[in-house]
Parts: structure tokens; C-alpha cells; sequence
């Protein structure tokens, strides 16, 4: 299972910055820093509301921790104002997306009430073991982890969880029988991707703010390496037949080849441009990258060189690889569907329509079962991957950002970025 999307290093859209306090005539146009894989996306008011106002309310509410948020709202929608006129939305891995001035009112608008609302949740008691509460209508439950986790991944063998929690540089580790946390492990700076190698019990992290990998002992929970990788490392998978770890690297087009033993970078592969998302194949020497070109490439890992080139959809992030029946399936995040790519034959065969912005995507193959996270509408979405149809969308808690399966394939994992969760489903529930 592989995961999704990332800054772009592309070109901006052109114009300049305009200082906190500057007077903006009405047309003119503002450059407000948002996520790379969102300034692709269409540019009315409409998909500004969802982009550059979704991600400002982010950064400036839901990256504090309930009682943070109520100490820091008064004045907020002022300051969130200044920040987003001044590019300062986030860290400094956001780059620019042009907007009108005149959208800055409904961001406004909606950063007080964002400030209200995030009032009331303060002071209204909750229950059970998530702080946010669950609906009748949304299946499963959430579990508490750390401050936005953007990836979630299961040793199986050790019965552990881990996520990645950008909002606040940890990893979580999370004893999957009762889904407390057990232990929290300082990280890089924004961790992103998480996978794990259960014969060796080590966690490998992508951080995508320092450029580096930080490698875990899941069974001591301390970190014991850190590998300097390429610029803004997104993905992460590992070879465990090679023991081999590849990290997808954004900002350089780069994809970084680590010996899981000497935990040092060996190769780095040339090709791909932007690598969002990473799939190998087991045993025949190919490794899958999504490219935010539109493509998906295929690596021979024995020389090193691009063998083949599928275009998919717009903005391809994850990848699931069904390695026995030769397919592999990829989400689309600007297209909001998911491809089917025959392996053998480098073809779409089927294109499936799912929710909004699908990130990141994970398959039961036993099951036929294709799960996909679809983000700003907040769903989870099943595929049916004998047919290649859309069985469900079902609710999924606030900002699903990535998704993993216990080894029956029973439980759904997803990281609710939104609500700081991992949220349990099961699947039976999913599909009536």
C-alpha cells in the first residue's frame, strides 16, 4: 500500500507576493501558499474554497490541540487574513497558488466560523475514545493518535500500528489489539509516509519538510538511523525480499534506493518526474511510481531506466499492486477516479469514478476488495476489482489521508488527518 500526494515543484502561476497590510484592488490578483497538489487543481472560488481557504483553516485550527484552538481564536480571522496576504500558511514547503482578492472574504468569513465552531467543541463534553464524536451515520470509531497523521501502516507479525503525524513531527505507536498508543517517537519534520518490514521489525518514515528518512525499531520504539534522502520525500515502500527501501522525492524527481542493512542511500533513480506515489513487485525487479505528469512509470530495478509509461489520470498519487493477478491500480486525485492498469499489457483497462481528491489507496486481493480514501469529501470508497464497479461510499471521519488493512483483510485503518484519528471499520460494515 502506497500513499499520495505532495508539494509540486512545478512553476508558479506567476505575479508577485503581496505584503501583510498592502491595499488589493478588486480583480487584482494574490499569491497564497498552498500545497502544490492543490494548485493543480481548477482555479474558481468554488476550488479556492476547497484549496486555499481549506488549507489556511487547517494550519491556523486544526493543527492545535483542542484547548489551543480556544486560546488562540481570538483575533484569528485578522491574523489568518495578513497570513495568507503575506504566503505564510504553513511551513516553508508551501509554494504559491494565484487567487482574486475578491475570495478573501469567504476565507474570511469562514475562519471565524471555524473559530466558533472550534469554541463549542472546546466546551462541549465528549465521550469514548476519540475527542471527536461519532455520528450514528458514519461507521466504524475513531481512535486518538498524534496531531495529523498523514500516513498509517501495520506490522501484522508484531501487532502494531504506526502513523505519522505531520502536525506535530511524532510517530504513533499503536498496539493494534486494543488501538491505544503506546509510545510516541520524535520524527523529522513532516512526517508523511510510513511503511514498515515485519522480518526485520523496523518502521521507515518519510519527512518531507527535512529531506530525510527516520528509521524505527517498532519493538524498542526509538529510532535508531536517520538517511538523508532527495528533496521532499513523499512515499515510502520496502522490498523485503531485497531488503531494499524506495523513497519517492518530489521536489527532485528523484527516487532513492536504501540497503535496509547498511541503511544507506546505494542508487538514486532517474526518470520519473515528481514521484507521488510507489508500488514494487515482489521477485521480478519492477518498481511502480506515479508521476503528477499524469503517468504512472515502470523502473526495470536492475538497470535503473524507465521500461514502460502508462498514462492514467490527472495527478496520480497512490498505488496498490495486485502482483498475482497483474493489475495495478492507481488514484487520481484531480480526475477523482481511480485507474486499472493491466501490468503486462502497460494499459488502462477500466477507469473508476470514486469520491473527491482520492489520496491514497489499499486492496484486499483475497477479497477482490479495492479501498480508496478520498479526502476533501471526507469518504471512503470500495471497489469491487472482479468488476472494476464502485461498491460504496461511505463517511470516513474528517480528511482521510491514508488507509491500511489488518492481514485478514477484516479491519479498514484510516488516518483521519482532520481529527487527529486512526478510525477502525470493518469491512463487513462497508458493503451490505
Amino acid at each position: 500500500m502506497t500513499r499520495s500526494p505532495i508539494w509540486t515543484a512545478g512553476p508558479g502561476v506567476g505575479g508577485s507576493l503581496v505584503e501583510a497590510g498592502e491595499e488589493v484592488s478588486a480583480g487584482e490578483g494574490l499569491e497564497v501558499g498552498v500545497p502544490p497538489w492543490l494548485s493543480s487543481l481548477p482555479q474558481e472560488p468554488l476550488a479556492m474554497r476547497k484549496t486555499a481557504a481549506h488549507t489556511a483553516l487547517t494550519r491556523a485550527t486544526e493543527t492545535r490541540m483542542p484547548h489551543q484552538v480556544s486560546a488562540n481564536c481570538k483575533g484569528q480571522g485578522k491574523d489568518a487574513a495578513r497570513d495568507a496576504a503575506a504566503g505564510g500558511l504553513g511551513p516553508a514547503i508551501l509554494t504559491r497558488m494565484r487567487i482574486r482578492a475578491a475570495w478573501v472574504l469567504p476565507f474570511l468569513i469562514m475562519t471565524v466560523v471555524g473559530c466558533s465552531s472550534s469554541e463549542v467543541a472546546h466546551n462541549t463534553p465528549t465521550a469514548g475514545p476519540s475527542s471527536v464524536a461519532t455520528t450514528p451515520a458514519e461507521p466504524g470509531q475513531g481512535y486518538a493518535v498524534g496531531a495529523k497523521p498523514w500516513g498509517v501502516a501495520l506490522d501484522s507479525k508484531a501487532g502494531r500500528l504506526y502513523t505519522a503525524n505531520e502536525g506535530e513531527n511524532t510517530v504513533s505507536v499503536v498496539e493494534a489489539s486494543t488501538l491505544s498508543v503506546t509510545s510516541t517517537v520524535s520524527a523529522g519534520s513532516g512526517p508523511s509516509a510510513v511503511a514498515v518490514n515485519p522480518t526485520a521489525g523496523l518502521v521507515y518514515v518519510t519527512n518531507s519538510f527535512s529531506n530525510s528518512l527516520t528509521v524505527i525499531d517498532g519493538a524498542r520504539a526509538e529510532v535508531v538511523a536517520t538517511v538523508v534522502v532527495g528533496h521532499r520525500p513523499w512515499d515510502v515502500v520496502v522490498d523485503q525480499g531485497t531488503n531494499r527501501i524506495y523513497v519517492a522525492n518530489a521536489d527532485d524527481s528523484t527516487i532513492s534506493v536504501i540497503d535496509g542493512t547498511t541503511r544507506q542511500v546505494v542508487d538514486t533513480l532517474m526518470g520519473v518526474e515528481e514521484p507521488l506515489g510507489l508500488a514494487v513487485s515482489p521477485g521480478n525487479g519492477k518498481l511502480y511510481a506515479s508521476s503528477g505528469a499524469g503517468v504512472v512509470k515502470t523502473v526495470d530495478l536492475a538497470s535503473g531506466q524507465v521500461v514502460a509509461t502508462v498514462k492514467v489520470g490527472d495527478r496520480p498519487s497512490g498505488l496498490a499492486l495486485d502482483a498475482a493477478g497483474g493489475r495495478l491500480y492507481v488514484a487520481n486525485m484531480e480526475s477523482a477516479t481511480v485507474s486499472v492498469v493491466d501490468v503486462a499489457a502497460q494499459k488502462v483497462i477500466a477507469s473508476v469514478a470514486v469520491g473527491d481528491v482520492p489520496l491514497a489507496v489499499v486492496l484486499d486481493a483475497s477479497a477482490r476488495r479495492l479501498y480508496v480514501v478520498n479526502s476533501f469529501d471526507d469518504s471512503l470508497s470500495v471497489i469491487d476489482t472482479a468488476t472494476n464497479k464502485l461498491l460504496a461510499t461511505v463517511p470516513a471521519g474528517r480528511k482521510p489521508w491514508d488507509v491500511t488493512l489488518s492481514e485478514d483483510g477484516s479491519l479498514v485503518y484510516v488516518a483521519d488527518s482532520g481529527s487527529s484519528e486512526v478510525r477502525v471499520l470493518t469491512a463487513t460494515e462497508l458493503v451490505h
